[in-house]
């Protein structure tokens, strides 16, 4: 049942920036980059917090059980309040009341993800199996990925009276029906206490940072660095797809870019979970680090395609994209975590809160370099919303060369960095 809370986890992050982004910039017509700084603000507070939150959690003040059902209510219900400011305000009124409810709404729901996360590492720990405990969370992940994203096409069907009406109803059945709904199921039916460690041989660490070998150390650091290039450098430039689809393929249609990015999405997804027992086996076979080089070379080839799909000529080729591109994403989160497991139980202690505490605020600050620098680059490659499907050409050329170039040259980044950890690894061993 813990697959279920990160799904609830998922659609909790996800789905706020599948629905401000084309709500309350594509429709409201907010300043991206000002919007960008709004999403990732709460982030950073998240992020910087994560290890007091983390020493907090240590003491086991709360039970599991009580933080997931409390927090997992409280991000529910402000993730629903989140679409009810008023368009008519003032826009100083507007912005105030979206920081306010941003910072509650991450301070919340990065309390529910450490607590989720923290019970993975220790699960995969005590299991033996670490990859079997991290594909089964990518599964309900890859599920939830298939969802998401058409939360905003489903708000402009018919039976909505306008766009507004429908992403305040779409807002509220998902964050009480998914988020809080499955929180409280992984709250009752899933037994927290079951993954703590102390009736385990291995010794707890007591300190947030243990003090660890410089072999060690520098190999969490890779992992760290490749974390922070796919999700924060790949992220920027890959979040030109949407906008190539929306104003490049589907010439400014808002409705008909979203839903091509929706079959994207869902696309990705899909393909992200047919990989996992395909990398499953290849750890078993290969080992992890040899697994994970192959995935990074066939993303490589991958990136340099992507300029002929995201085109009015080649979208039909989308699914080769899909099918290329969602290997890394599944191995990030299905093999990377098990390497940091690994590393931990190789230093005889349970470091989990610390792997935990380091790996969330990479992801965290990676996601808001991401959210922020998009919002630049898209004002600096001179992209005017008011202009629709009249971008100019140099725009045009600006954002295909940043997809595909960009993410060709930061994952061949990512694939050095892992080499650097094999050789490493085999000099240590």
């Amino acid at each position: 049942m813990l697959g279920a809370g990160f799904f609830a986890a998922f659609i909790a992050q996800q789905g706020l920036v599948a629905l401000a982004l084309p709500y309350y910039q594509m429709l409201r017509g907010l300043d991206p980059l000002l919007l960008g700084a709004l999403l990732s603000l709460p982030i950073v507070c998240g992020a910087t917090l994560s290890g007091r939150i983390m020493s907090l959690l240590q003491r086991q003040l709360w039970a599991e059980r009580r933080i997931i059902l409390t927090c997992g209510w409280v991000t529910a219900v402000l993730f629903g309040s989140l679409w009810m400011v008023p368009a008519d305000w003032p826009m100083a009124w507007q912005w105030s009341v979206l920081v306010a409810l941003c910072l509650c709404y991450s301070l919340s729901m990065t309390v529910l993800i450490l607590t989720l996360k923290l019970l993975a590492f220790r699960l995969a720990l005590m299991s033996g199996d670490g990859q079997g405990v991290f594909s089964h969370i990518t599964l309900f992940e890859k599920i939830a990925a298939v969802l998401y994203f058409w939360l905003f096409p489903l708000t402009q069907l018919a039976f909505f009276t306008d766009a507004t009406s429908g992403v305040r109803i779409i807002g509220w059945l998902v964050g009480l029906g998914l988020i809080g709904s499955l929180c409280t199921l992984v709250a009752w039916q899933f037994a927290p206490e079951r993954v703590r460690l102390g009736d385990s041989r291995m010794k707890i660490a007591t300190e947030m940072a243990p003090t660890l070998s410089a072999h060690t150390q520098r190999q969490v650091n890779r992992l760290l660095w490749i974390s922070a290039l796919q999700f924060g450098a790949v992220g920027i430039c890959i979040s030109f797809d949407y906008y190539l689809l929306v104003y490049f393929v589907a010439a400014g249609d808002v409705t008909e870019g979203s839903t091509l990015k929706g079959a994207l999405s869902s696309g990705y997804a899909i393909a992200g979970a047919l990989y996992l027992p395909l990398l499953a086996r290849g750890v078993k076979q290969w080992g992890a680090v040899t697994t994970l080089q192959k995935v990074f070379v066939f993303t490589v080839l991958g990136s340099l395609l992507k300029w002929y799909v995201y085109t009015p000529y080649g979208y039909w080729a989308l699914w080769i994209d899909a099918v290329i591109g969602a290997a890394i994403w599944t191995a990030m989160t299905s093999i990377i975590p098990n390497m940091l497991t690994e590393l931990g139980r190789d230093t005889g202690q349970d470091i989990s809160p610390y792997l935990v505490s380091r790996h969330h605020t990479v992801i965290s600050m990676s996601l808001v370099l991401a959210m922020l620098g998009s919002g630049e680059l898209l004002n600096l490659v001179s992209f005017d919303a008011s202009l629709a499907g009249n971008q100019t050409d140099s725009t045009l050329f600006a954002m295909r060369l940043l997809l595909s170039f960009g993410s060709f040259i930061f994952t061949l980044g990512a694939l050095m960095i892992l080499s650097r950890f094999k050789a490493d690894r085999l000099i240590h061993s």
